[in-house]
């Protein structure tokens, strides 16, 4: 195909930007070329930031940066650097936290002016191609900013030093001296309540998110303390979400926001930490009340990223797109008459549960909510509910097998390391929970992929696309690969020497397993348990070296890279869509400090939680993570041991048990029915000594160096969770 224009985006491997490689615009990636060039001609730099499942960002694209007046403003005034968010999460997050600092919303498409050094001055987020609903136009912007870059500089000179100050001023905030105790965080955790909408689930009006964070701490506080009023915050908001249009109701998997406060109109691009996050909450719900319905959504979710988001044997891709054919959630939308053609005489049925209408919900067309419940709908109708759900299961795959013919959203194909951890942890629960080796087999191709074609030299590394991998690991991704190590070696329980390990450095060869069935030796090679729990160990030992600030504690959120280039280290705790880095840090090193029997973990752990303390207990809402985190740290890990062999019937079922169970900070190890495997077996301090009772498996569960006597029927096992 011939483009009139082609930039330097051209060479990269970002989809994203990509797609911005043949603008008007003379985009630059990030890198010293155009660093050099803002410096030698004393041009303002325009950084613009977004990804490829955005909306708004592509609205901006097409009136703006294919815009041939528009993008000649920006060539002849500016220095234009184009970033994908995905591939820099360091570079948004300062940015991102810079505009706030400056009175800004926030969000995507970001649009940063910057001097030549990277320093921001001024800042905002969609700015449209002429002035609208009291925005102003984007001709008009880059007009002002340039001529203040070259007529004020001293006042933008000022404006700098001062975001720098209060970056740092916010950074070097003293420690937390007082006593961490448990009634803080019960408090911070039940002033959450204040915020929830009591009628729609969820905290606050529309726009409205999916609250993974806020909710996971609730449904933790709730299993503390008995609190009813947090479980019944948790089920509203879960049930409301998985009943409206934010859950993709034909294809499982749910949406980045809705628009409404109810829940039912969404942005339509679909996120990979989203769906992974929301389905492990899930899981963890109907651990709780027993309901499978939450089990189902959870595996809904999974088998839409199995279908759409992965690439057989390696890892999950990172987003899908808001649009198609050049219209917002086309791919989703139904008419009446559309639904009527697919499912005939059951239309009426479908169309009542759905809430479809005529006229629709969004722009003449209609998002599927459930309008009506199943016994609403069984009494206005007649029949039997049973009838009812034979009915909607039929219209739901005939509508399935109707929408696969259209043209689906763009799916950016990026893997990202990160993000496929969470993935792993999310599908690791899956197996937990379900049993089914379909979700065990994706988490380990996903982490022999991260393992193979992410981390090179030692190294961990942020990005793969198409043979391509690049840019170094930040906190998130160390921190969260780490988790689903953990989570790998808790649900596996397997430590045979004999299995080739991606560790081994024997190149052993990877066959991609099978989507359906298979087990967990159909699969090719398998890195044992302990090689998991080693792997983890490594890589805090490099997270420590790489991120950790030894003058006040805490992970900084990139490593001290002279490449980065960015003007200020950031060091965060907050929860953005995805949990705070140094929050599942702080995880990772009490689970640690029990499996690995590592004290100094635990001092470190500490010293973390005391730099962010005091603004946690504050607020909450951003710190929701930090805080589930602060009560792993005050009451301690619930330490289970199993003694038993692993293929024993007994020890079969109540490692079943187990796993059906909602316990919070557990550790868990099997120990062998002779007390123990060969000698060259590491053994964790809390299962050493353990044997069986009468000859038979035993389960012993300690806590806060207090240990329940060995325990081998079920009723006994249940009562101390």
């Amino acid at each position: 195909m011939e483009y009139k224009h082609t930039n330097r985006l051209i060479t990269e491997i970002s989809p994203y930007l990509l797609q911005h490689s043949h603008n008007p615009v003379d985009w630059y990636p990030w890198g010293n070329e155009a660093f050099n060039k803002a410096k030698s001609e004393d041009k303002p730099i325009l950084l613009s930031i977004g990804y490829s499942a955005c909306h708004w960002c592509h609205v901006m694209e097409r009136e703006s940066f294919e815009n041939e007046e528009i993008a000649s403003i920006m060539n002849r005034l500016f220095i234009n650097i184009k970033v994908d968010r995905e591939e820099r999460p360091d570079i948004d997050d300062l940015y991102q936290y810079s505009l706030r600092l400056f009175g800004g919303n926030g969000g995507w498409p970001l649009t940063m002016f910057l001097t030549p050094e990277a320093k921001p001055f001024f800042g905002g987020s969609y700015f449209p191609p002429e002035e609208r609903q009291g925005m102003q136009a984007f001709p008009d912007v880059l007009n002002a900013i340039s001529e203040a870059y070259s007529k004020r500089k001293n006042e933008i000179k000022e404006t700098t030093a001062e975001i720098i100050n209060t970056l740092t001023r916010i950074q070097n905030k003293p420690s937390a001296e007082e006593t961490l105790n448990i009634a803080d965080l019960d408090n911070a955790s039940s002033r959450l309540l204040r915020y929830v909408d009591p009628n729609h689930g969820g905290f606050g009006t529309a726009p409205k998110f999916p609250p993974y964070t806020q909710i996971n701490l609730l449904l933790r506080y709730y299993k503390r303390s008995g609190d009813q009023t947090a479980l019944d915050v948790v089920i509203n908001t879960l049930r409301n979400m998985a009943g409206g249009g934010i859950y993709d109701q034909i294809g499982g998997g749910f949406h980045r926001y809705t628009v409404d406060e109810r829940w039912r109109i969404p942005h339509f691009e679909k996120m990979l930490y989203d769906n992974v996050l929301l389905a492990r909450l899930y899981f963890d719900a109907y651990k709780v009340t027993s309901d499978t319905g939450y089990k189902n959504i959870g595996e809904e979710t999974l088998s839409y990223l199995l279908r759409e988001m992965y690439l057989d044997g390696k890892g999950f891709y990172s987003s899908q797109d808001a649009d198609s054919e050049g219209g917002e959630g086309k791919f989703f939308v139904w008419s009446k008459q559309e639904i009527e053609s697919v499912t005939g005489k059951e239309a009426e049925v479908i169309s009542r549960f759905y809430g479809v209408t005529e006229d629709g919900n969004f722009e003449g067309k209609n998002i599927l909510y459930m309008d009506r419940g199943m016994k609403a709908v069984s009494h206005e109708f007649d029949i039997p509910e049973e009838k009812v759900r034979e009915i909607l299961n039929r219209g739901k795959e005939a509508l399935f097998t109707k929408r696969e013919g259209r043209v689906k959203p763009f799916t950016d194909t990026k893997i990202l390391t990160g993000w496929n951890g969470l993935a792993v942890s999310a599908f690791a629960e899956g197996y937990r929970t379900t049993g089914k080796a379909i979700y065990l087999d994706a988490a380990r191709s996903t982490i022999n992929f991260i393992r193979t074609e992410l981390f090179k030299d030692g190294k961990l590394l942020h990005v793969w696309r198409d043979g391509i991998s690049k840019g170094n690991a930040d906190i998130n991704d160390y921190a969260f690969l780490i988790a689903a190590l953990i989570d790998m070696y808790e649900i596996t329980f397997e430590d045979d020497a004999s299995i080739l390990s991606p560790l081994s450095g024997e190149g052993a060869t990877f066959i991609p397993p099978p989507l359906t069935g298979g087990g967990q030796g159909e699969g090719g090679w398998k890195a044992s348990s302990t090689e998991y729990l080693n792997w983890a160990d490594k890589l805090t030992s490099s997270i420590i070296e790489l991120f950790w600030d030894k003058e006040k504690g805490g992970f900084f959120n990139s490593a001290d890279d002279e490449d980065v280039r960015l003007f200020h280290r950031m060091k965060t705790a907050t929860d953005q869509p995805v949990p705070s880095g140094n929050a599942t840090a702080l995880t990772d090193l009490l689970r640690l400090t029990a499996y690995k029997d590592k004290p100094e973990y635990r001092i470190m752990a500490e010293k973390l939680i005391r730099i962010f303390y005091d603004e946690a207990i504050e607020n909450p809402f951003s710190f929701s993570s930090l805080l589930s985190g602060v009560y792993f740290f005050l009451e301690g890990a619930v330490e289970i041991t199993i003694v038993g062999k692993q293929d024993c019937s007994d020890v079969k079922e109540i490692i079943s048990k187990l796993r059906g169970c909602y316990i919070s900070d557990m550790v868990i190890y099997l120990v062998g029915d002779t007390g123990g495997f060969e000698v060259s077996h590491y053994i964790p301090e809390f299962a050493k000594g353990k044997t069986a009772k009468d000859g038979k498996p035993a389960v012993y569960i300690c806590k806060n160096f207090t240990c329940s006597e060995p325990l081998n029927e079920w009723e006994d096992i249940k009562k101390l969770f």
